[in-house]
């Protein structure tokens, strides 16, 4: 009506999904793709301990939240071997299980 030009921007706000029911401890593995990964685990299992589970992660970002929320990083990708994560998850799993 105006004629201002404008571009409609979607906007979306994240929230931890509840996880009540899923028993952490049945995993081997879990991998995070952003930030808010590990901060959904941390909200929905405050007394969390990693002990043997497996951390990956997906990016600098989401690795350095992991272990600023005192966690061990296992696997991260990129790097200088792989650009994604199923062949980088192959390859860990290959030398993992030997």
């Amino acid at each position: 009506q105006h004629k201002v030009n404008h571009v409609c921007a979607p906007i979306y706000r994240t929230v931890p999904e509840s996880l009540e029911g899923l028993n952490i401890a049945d995993f081997h593995m879990v991998i995070f793709f952003s930030p808010f990964g590990i901060k959904s685990i941390m909200n929905n299992f405050p007394d969390f301990d990693q002990g043997n589970l497996i951390f990956g992660a997906f990016g600098d970002t989401t690795a350095k939240a992991i272990e600023e929320s005192g966690f061990k990083v296992h696997l991260k990708v990129p790097d200088e071997k792989f650009t994604s994560m199923p062949p980088a998850l192959l390859d860990f799993l290959q030398k993992f299980n030997k």
